[in-house]
């Protein structure tokens, strides 16, 4: 099996359209379905029901994309590692952090430092927050970025964490359109229409105190919590669905709000603004970590 085959499939599982999952995957039509088909070869099954419009999946292919997108990110996750480990010599500097960093600052991030310092393999551990603190703390990576917001404390420091501000960030509402392309579901909702709200869990900084934080500027969102989980990629799922309203990072949606599939749900008054740190244990590491450490506490923010 091809791996290109679960990447197309991912895409039209969003689109529900052959023809914008064609121009997304820079493929032609007649290229695309080949491969649909093939992968349905594979199953052994039908994926998709061709019948329906939007096209939809038939249950094997609910069944078939669950696995799909966690074989995909992992197969991406692993040959990154690999590269990384395989491209020069030398004990790697072991970075953790939560997913949505690895998928879109930290490559930014690690872009603009590489060419300032000695050659060196990176080690990438996405995972989330509450693992990626034991990890440091317990010395099995040398750095951790993480989501904080300027407003609160996500979480504990320990005293000897140092930190540097690493990107400016934002979560934003959104949902799906309406056929008029207004947002199906629009803040601030009500206390008898409450909307339908998709959730971080506990354990993820994005979705911890929002509400607070929205009060503290008059603002007061009536939402009915629907759906929750710790990773955006599984909100965000859910907002294509139509199942409700969900803040996101904006790295995450933006090609969503770019092609249409996502509006915002409320204007800028609703937008949280956040940060991107990066920790170190303070006076741990060698002397490859305490050069990158230096360089990186002069970069700009990105």
């Amino acid at each position: 099996m091809d791996l290109k085959w679960l990447e197309d499939f991912i895409s039209l599982s969003q689109t529900r359209n052959f023809s914008r999952t064609a121009e997304e995957r820079n493929i032609t039509q007649s290229a695309l379905s080949r491969r649909i088909q093939s992968l349905e070869n594979w199953a052994g099954t039908r994926l998709i029901d061709r019948k329906s419009h939007p096209i939809t999946l038939t249950p094997s292919g609910d069944c078939i994309l669950k696995h799909a997108e966690e074989i995909v990110r992992r197969t991406h996750l692993a040959k990154a590692e690999v590269h990384a480990r395989t491209r020069l010599k030398g004990e790697p500097i072991a970075f953790a952090m939560q997913y949505t960093i690895a998928r879109s600052i930290f490559p930014k991030w690690l872009q603009a430092i590489e060419p300032l310092l000695e050659p060196f393999n990176v080690r990438i551990k996405a995972d989330n927050l509450t693992s990626c603190l034991r990890d440091l703390i317990e010395g099995r990576v040398d750095f951790m970025f993480c989501y904080d917001s300027p407003h609160y404390k996500t979480i504990d420091i320990p005293k000897n964490l140092s930190f540097i501000r690493v990107s400016d960030s934002k979560s934003i509402p959104v949902c799906i359109p309406t056929d008029d392309g207004k947002p199906k579901y629009s803040l601030p909702g009500s206390v008898d229409r409450p909307l339908p709200f998709l959730s971080f869990g506990p354990e993820a900084p994005l979705g911890w105190q929002f509400e607070v934080l929205l009060a503290a500027r008059g603002l007061t969102p009536y939402l009915e919590t629907k759906y929750e989980a710790s990773i955006s990629e599984c909100l965000r799922e859910k907002v294509l669905e139509g199942e409700g309203v969900a803040w996101l990072p904006y790295p995450v949606v933006e090609d969503d709000i770019r092609l249409g599939r996502m509006v915002l749900a409320g204007d800028d008054t609703w937008v949280i603004e956040a940060e991107v740190l990066m920790y170190r244990t303070r006076g741990v590491g060698s002397a490859k970590v305490e050069s990158l450490w230096q360089v990186a506490s002069k970069l700009p923010k990105l």
